[in-house]
């Protein structure tokens, strides 16, 4: 889904990468079920940071390419949605991963010669 959400933005859509980050009625109001992608994408990063392992490593990146497309310029409110968000205190989470002794010992057999 989010890949297909990544599409939609590509080339500059900037319609779509506000309608992502708010969903409005035609009179401007906004809708009472209104998804904000960001926070959404951003609350899925931390869970899988915090049960890292070998299998999930590549979930992340397709959600990363996401949050990469959806705030490039110049889409102001998103890099400010974004940077409100808590990615960068959750990406500590990630860092642990990787120096958890338990996860080198994973990694060691997981790497294929």
């Amino acid at each position: 889904m989010f890949r297909f959400l990544q599409l939609m933005c590509e080339n500059g859509n900037n319609q779509m990468k506000e309608f992502l980050l708010v969903q409005t009625n035609t009179n401007g109001d906004r809708k009472t079920n209104a998804v904000n992608f960001i926070e959404t994408t951003s609350f899925l990063l931390r869970k899988l940071f915090k049960v890292m392992n070998v299998k999930l490593v590549g979930i992340p990146a397709t959600l990363l390419d996401f949050i990469s497309e959806i705030t490039q310029l110049p889409c102001i409110n998103n890099q400010i949605a974004f940077m409100k968000s808590t990615f960068f205190e959750d990406l500590s989470y990630l860092a642990d991963y990787f120096v958890s002794e338990d996860n080198l010992k994973q990694r060691k057999f997981a790497v294929v010669p």
